[in-house]
């Protein structure tokens, strides 16, 4: 029922208007639930609509695509990790390291991750104050001024910026520019707090801190620690900061593929940390370190070789200086020092200079196994030796000096001036007679000379396993020159006495082994054993070459030495409480008319433990043998008695006092 416009309701009959608010309210509850009803079905709607999404894209993810996105899940959460190898060290005779490998961690930066501007300043400056902070927190761990490393920082973002900027991206792509070096030769207790400080900052970033060390990192290394410094470098020889073998001599080249370490790998799954997750390893190799090589070498004995060495450059500055020391009965090599030298760290500086390492081959040449020279009057011994073995001279055999010998167009003459007159075999080394010696070679045909001295192992590789080394000849470019050949009369004759016949220190000092005990050339040993992860792999016996002596002739040699040494050229060589058996050599080099002079022995005399040479190249001043080479003779072999506890053999000083009578302490007068 209606009513009339402008009729007020309230003048309506009351029945009328109640009915008029019930129609009004029905209608309202109506639209109102209408209205739930159509938004539930549209929420629904949305909420199927997403559910079928979430369920459409797991379907095509897990489904269609399950493969390919386990595979992606799986490398967002693994790692590989390279597992670090050590080069095997390089050890002497007592185990002290000659060459060793030593931790040496890299603090790097990476301006990758600060290289685009963030949209917002405020973000940006924020960014910039973590950058001041993180870099003040660094160098307060690695004990350096904030200023170095905030400039090395800022110079790596430059750089960073202007490879960017010019080169191509597959140019940039291949330079590594996310590490650049901050410092390096860190401890391994500075890496280890740089680590930790790192872990930390990466455990408060997960929880939302906005404070610690960003930008910075580790790599770990190692470097190669060489503690005897520049003495025995060319027998130990030398690898880069990275550990890669340089093309120089020594073990570190030849033994190369004994040393040489193979890194592992490990692929496993990460915690929020970076840590690995212990049972998570898929893949594991096993690193291998390198095998340790034991040495013969004595560092006590190299040591006090090398101080000589060093007086002797001091006093007489010559080019070179060669000094070998052997165990007579093992063949080991306790010592081989060549000088001029360099240290480990010289040679770092001057590889890097060109003009520099251009006069590397003449520091680093081990000059006792690849230094061929004519060893002059201490051949005379072997020339002897080898007549009496083959009973061409008697031991009672006399010869005549009269100053000079006629062969060919160049008479042969004596160092010393005047004729010695008639000689027996120990006054011909006593006096060292050029003449005699040669008379002495001529009395043997010329094949068993020169057969002679290739069984003594003169002309040969001694096999000391430096692939440097080098074998002597009988000739010499001037005699080829000259026209001379091996079997003419002078050329034989000069090789009696050590000329027209070159050989090497450590073939010369092989020889005189064979003298002391007894007959027997040994083949030098430089390794003992090869070791890898203290378990011994392989020992290297010693080796017996042959018989080149008699145990007869090497007592009758061993006395003729003794008088040397007593009253001869090499009374400086005499070792107070020992008996010394040795011979002086000076050799006269054909260039710009320069010598060569040496000193080779063994003591004590009758039971031999070393034996030493000295050799002297091109000494100013003084150039007998006797005078450059025996008095670091005497020292070496002093200081070898006393590292050794050898007892005195001649606790009464016959010896020394025979060879210096004016030393002998006077009887007081009663």
């Amino acid at each position: 029922m209606g009513y009339v416009r402008g009729e007020s309701p309230e003048r309506l009959p009351k029945k009328v208007v109640m009915s008029r608010s019930g129609s009004v309210s029905s209608i309202k509850n109506k639209n109102l639930t209408e209205l739930y009803r159509n938004r539930s079905i549209v929420a629904l709607c949305v909420v199927s609509l997403a559910y079928a999404g979430i369920v459409g894209r797991l379907f095509f993810m897990q489904g269609l695509h399950g493969k390919q996105t386990r595979k992606e899940a799986l490398k967002a959460r693994r790692v590989k990790m390279e597992l670090k190898a050590h080069r095997g060290s390089i050890l002497s005779s007592d185990g002290t390291p000659l060459a060793v490998s030593k931790y040496r961690g890299k603090l790097g930066f990476d301006p990758s991750i600060f290289a685009t501007p963030l949209p917002d300043p405020a973000k940006n400056a924020l960014r910039e104050q973590q950058i001041v902070e993180s870099t003040t927190r660094i160098a307060a761990i690695i004990d350096e001024a904030p200023s170095n490393v905030e400039e090395a920082v800022n110079g790596a973002r430059l750089r960073y910026a202007y490879l960017q900027r010019t080169l191509s991206k597959k140019q940039f792509a291949k330079i590594n520019t996310r590490f650049a070096l901050i410092k390096d030769d860190l401890a391994l207790p500075v890496a280890s707090a740089v680590r930790s400080a790192l872990i930390l900052t990466r455990a408060d970033q997960k929880l939302g801190y906005k404070h610690g060390i960003i930008g910075f990192g580790i790599n770990d290394g190692t470097y190669r620690s060489y503690d005897q410094n520049e003495a025995g470098i060319q027998v130990i020889g030398y690898v880069d900061k990275d550990e890669s073998p340089t093309s120089l001599h020594g073990l570190e080249r030849d033994e190369n593929h004994s040393l040489a370490q193979k890194s592992g790998r490990v692929e496993a799954e990460r915690d929020r940390l970076g840590r690995i997750i212990p049972g998570t390893e898929t893949v594991f190799v096993a690193p291998r370190n390198g095998m340790d090589i034991h040495t013969t070498i004595d560092t006590q004995i190299q040591a006090v070789a090398s101080e000589q060495a060093k007086l002797i450059i001091q006093k007489y500055h010559p080019a070179g200086v060669s000094i070998v020391v052997m165990d007579p009965y093992t063949g080991d090599i306790w010592t081989m020092v060549s000088y001029p030298s360099i240290s480990p760290t010289e040679l770092r500086q001057m590889q890097t200079n060109k003009e520099a390492n251009a006069n590397l081959g003449s520091l680093l040449r081990e000059r006792c196994i690849s230094e061929k020279y004519e060893p002059g009057s201490t051949l005379k011994t072997l020339t002897i030796g080898l007549a009496l073995e083959k009973r061409f001279v008697q031991r009672d055999a006399y010869f005549n000096c009269n100053g000079s010998l006629a062969i060919g167009k160049h008479p042969i003459h004596d160092s010393h001036p005047g004729a010695h007159g008639s000689l027996s075999l120990d006054a011909v080394l006593a006096k060292s007679c050029n003449i005699c010696a040669a008379q002495i070679g001529l009395s043997m045909p010329a094949w068993e000379l020169t057969k002679g001295m290739r069984e003594l192992g003169l002309l040969e590789k001694p096999g000391t396993q430096l692939s440097s080394e080098q074998g002597g000849s009988l000739s010499t470019d001037a005699d080829r020159r000259r026209g001379r050949t091996t079997e003419s009369r002078d050329n034989l004759a000069r090789i009696s006495f050590g000329q027209a016949i070159t050989t090497t220190p450590i073939n010369l000092a092989r020889a005189y082994c064979a003298i002391a005990n007894g007959g027997w050339l040994l083949k030098p040993r430089l390794i003992t054993s090869y070791s890898q992860d203290d378990k011994t792999v392989r020992n290297v016996d010693k080796a017996t070459s042959r018989r080149v002596f008699s145990k007869e002739t090497c007592v009758e040699l061993t006395k003729m030495l003794t008088g040397v040494v007593s009253v001869g050229t090499g009374k400086d060589a005499a070792v107070p409480g020992f008996t010394v058996a040795g011979k002086t050599g000076t050799t006269q080099k054909l260039k710009e008319r320069k010598n060569i002079g040496s000193f080779i022995g063994f003591l004590p005399a009758n039971k031999p433990r070393a034996v030493v040479l000295v050799v002297v190249d091109e000494p100013n001043g003084e150039i007998m043998g006797g005078m450059v080479a025996a008095p670091a003779f005497r020292a070496i072999g002093a200081a070898i008695m006393s590292q050794k506890n050898v007892p005195q053999d001649d606790p009464e000083l016959k010896q020394f006092f025979q060879a210096h009578p004016l030393e002998r302490p006077v009887k007081p007068v009663l």
